[in-house]
């Protein structure tokens, strides 16, 4: 898994969403700590983000999914075209596009030659755009596959295990309660 505790807290909606066993989401009541809704994934789960409309996205069996928060019902599921391949947590931006790294499978376990790319969607999941960014992202766990984090200018960085790369953006963080892994640019994991 990318992190050893993904999650995301909607304090408007007083709900915290968490990994449960590295295939499926679970949403707890942050006053009573109740579970509320499971939304299943699959392997190598990602750290799920929040849309400005309460929306969950997050990655899993190499496919990047978006979920209702009301019903948990899936609203679509982009699958790359990197078959196999491992999907980062995503970053959401304020014109409505999503952000995410796809790294090779074959690198799961051991660095071998293989590309790397950061994709772009559209708000309703369909591809916009991909960058490749080449091979490196061993995505062990000592060396988590990297999501991408945007700063306040539109900027995108990404870090490979053994690099980093910044692509020029044009849309800030999406104004909302959890955009990006780790809440924010500076990985505070805190809602406010």
């Amino acid at each position: 898994s990318q992190s050893s505790e993904p999650l995301a807290i909607d304090e408007g909606r007083n709900v915290l969403y968490a990994a449960s066993d590295g295939l499926a989401l679970e949403s707890f009541n942050l006053t009573t700590g109740a579970g509320l809704k499971t939304f299943t994934v699959g392997a190598d789960m990602s750290g799920p983000v929040i849309g400005p409309d309460g929306s969950i996205y997050v990655a899993g069996g190499g496919k990047l999914y978006k979920f209702n928060p009301d019903d948990g019902t899936q609203v679509w599921v982009f699958t790359p075209a990197l078959a196999g391949g491992t999907v980062s947590t995503p970053a959401l931006t304020s014109d409505g596009h999503i952000y995410a790294l796809v790294a090779s499978g074959a690198k799961k376990l051991a660095a071998q030659a293989a590309t790397d790319s950061l994709y772009a969607l559209n708000a309703d999941g369909s591809y916009r755009w991909a960058c490749g960014l080449g091979e490196g992202n061993v995505n062990t766990a000592e060396v988590p596959l990297s999501a991408p984090k945007i700063d306040a200018a539109g900027d995108i960085y990404i870090g490979d295990g053994t690099r980093a790369y910044r692509v020029t953006g044009k849309s800030t963080p999406a104004h909302s309660i959890w955009p990006m892994f780790q809440h924010d640019i500076q990985n505070t994991g805190r809602a406010q």
